[in-house]
C-alpha cells in the first residue's frame, strides 16, 4: 500500500500539545479562487493532496464535501484531526507520498493541489499532474497554486548559490532530509494542466506583512475536465 488510512491519534502513543487557539468555522480562511467557484464542483467528493493542517478540507468538510487528505507528514495530519474534532467535522486523513500515489480513475469532483507542487522536483511534476487529471470526474476541478520565478525567495536562493538539483529547484536542506523549493516559470502551471479547460488562471504578487520582503508570487488555477458529449 502506498496510502496508509489514518484514524485519529493512531499514530502516537505519546501525550503532546497542540496549543493553538480554538477555532470556529467563521475562522476558517478559504482562497478566495475556491470560494468565488465553488458552485461549479459538480459533486460532492473531494481529494487534497498536501493537506498539511487542513484549512482548505475543513473548509469544504464544514460545506457537507465528503473530503479525504493526503500528506507525507504524521504530525500535520493529526493536527487537521484535532482541528477536525474541535468543529465537529468529519475527514477522512491517509499518510501518503503524493509522487507515488495512486488515484483511482475518475473518482472525484475536486482536487487540490494548493501549495503543493513547488515543493517536488519538476520531474515528479507530469506524473501527479496525470494522475489529478485521470482522477477527475467528467466536469470535475484541480486547483493548484505554486510559487513562481517572480517571488522575491527565488533571488535570494539564487544569490546565495544554494545547489540547483533541476531547474529552478533548490536544496534547502539542512540537515539529513532532503527539502526542495520549485519556482514556476510563467506559464509553467497552467502548461502542466493543458489538457483541461482553463477556468482561471493567474500569476500575481500577493501581500505577506510577515516576511522580509512583504510579498510573495504565486500561480493560481482552476481548471475543468470537461463532461462527456
Amino acid at each position: 500500500m502506498l496510502m496508509a488510512r489514518r484514524q485519529p491519534g493512531g499514530f502516537y502513543t505519546q501525550a503532546w500539545e497542540y496549543d493553538a487557539p480554538r477555532e470556529t468555522l467563521a475562522d476558517l480562511e478559504p482562497d478566495e479562487v475556491l470560494v468565488q467557484y465553488r458552485h461549479l464542483v459538480p459533486g460532492r467528493r473531494v481529494l487534497d493532496l498536501g493537506m498539511g493542517d487542513g484549512d482548505h478540507a475543513l473548509w469544504l468538510a464544514s460545506l457537507g464535501y465528503e473530503v479525504e487528505g493526503v500528506d507525507r507528514h504524521q504530525r500535520r495530519l493529526a493536527h487537521a484531526e484535532i482541528r477536525a474534532m474541535r468543529l465537529h467535522l468529519s475527514i477522512q486523513t491517509y499518510l501518503g507520498d503524493i509522487t507515488e500515489l495512486p488515484i483511482p480513475p475518475g473518482a472525484y469532483d475536486l482536487v487540490l493541489l494548493a501549495a503543493v507542487l513547488h515543493f517536488l522536483r519538476p520531474s515528479d511534476h507530469r506524473r501527479v499532474a496525470e494522475q489529478v487529471m485521470g482522477g477527475l470526474r467528467p466536469g470535475g476541478l484541480v486547483y493548484a497554486t505554486a510559487l513562481t520565478t517572480d517571488d522575491p525567495g527565488y533571488s535570494l536562493v539564487r544569490q546565495a548559490g544554494l545547489p540547483e538539483l533541476e531547474p529552478n529547484t533548490f536544496d534547502l536542506s539542512d540537515d539529513d532530509s532532503l527539502e526542495l523549493l520549485h519556482f514556476f516559470p510563467p506559464g509553467g502551471l497552467r502548461n502542466l494542466f493543458a489538457g483541461l479547460e482553463i477556468v482561471h488562471y493567474a500569476e500575481e504578487r500577493y501581500l505577506r506583512p510577515d516576511s522580509d520582503q512583504g510579498f510573495n508570487a504565486a500561480a493560481v488555477l482552476l481548471a475543468r475536465r470537461q463532461a462527456a458529449a
